[in-house]
This record gives C-alpha cells, sequence and structure tokens, in this order.
C-alpha cells in the first residue's frame, strides 16, 4: 500500500482501533429498511444459518437446567430412601446415569412412571408414599 499523510504501509485487511472507532460511531443510531432487513433474513435462513440443525451445547444446558430447578429424585425400592440422601439436578441426568445401574436414555423414559427399574423409582418430584 502507498504511504498517505505519514501513515505507515498496512497489510490489507487490518484496520486500526481509532479507524474501528469511527466507523462504529458513524453507524450509531442506523436503521436498515424493510427491504434490507428481509435480504438480510433470507441469507441466513435454514442451511445458511450457522446455527442450523445445531443446539445448545450442554454446559448451556447444564445451566438452563439448574436455573429452572427441576430435580431427579431416585428412592431405593427396597426401603424407598433417597439415593444419596438428596435428589440430583436434572442437569446430571448423565452423571445420575453413570451411578446408578441405568442410561441417560432409559432414565428420562422410567420418570415419573411409578415402577421400579433395577432396583430403584425415579420421579421429578419428591415422594412420600411408596408406589403400589
Amino acid at each position: 500500500m502507498l504511504k498517505s499523510s505519514g501513515e505507515e504501509p498496512r497489510e490489507p485487511g487490518i484496520i486500526s482501533w481509532l479507524t474501528r472507532s469511527k466507523i462504529s460511531e458513524s453507524l450509531k443510531g442506523r436503521k436498515d429498511s424493510e427491504i434490507t432487513r428481509a435480504k438480510k433474513s433470507e441469507s441466513r435462513k435454514g442451511i445458511l444459518n450457522p446455527f442450523y440443525r445445531k443446539g445448545p451445547g450442554i454446559k448451556a444446558l447444564d445451566i438452563a437446567a439448574e436455573k429452572a430447578g427441576t430435580k431427579i429424585y431416585v428412592y431405593e425400592t427396597t426401603k424407598f430412601n433417597l439415593v444419596n440422601n438428596k435428589p440430583f439436578l436434572r442437569s446430571s441426568i448423565r452423571s445420575a446415569a453413570k451411578v446408578l445401574p441405568i442410561s441417560a436414555n432409559t432414565l428420562t423414559k422410567k420418570l415419573d412412571s411409578g415402577k421400579s427399574f433395577k432396583g430403584y423409582y425415579y420421579y421429578s418430584k419428591p415422594q412420600n408414599k411408596v408406589p403400589k
């Protein structure tokens, strides 16, 4: 690039912080027209969307489940005692499945069914009666 007004030559694509801030200032308060908004929307639909067929990450799901406060109560079949004396967080279905003799997929199916599976009952709410 050529020198202009005493600036050092730069590689193409590199913009200084000052230039970026000036561009940012000039774009503040700007609104796209309805036509431009429609074009931008069309350019990111379906397979063109970078999040197409991608769900939230495991970490995001765990944080959301903790905030939702959903818990899994696992009771022993013989004494109907709560396993670990506390419920598992729903975000830890995977960790509960690692500790217990059940897969995460089966655990979601057996949740609140009232049927024991491999010596345990699985509920989303605390129970005080043994199921029949």
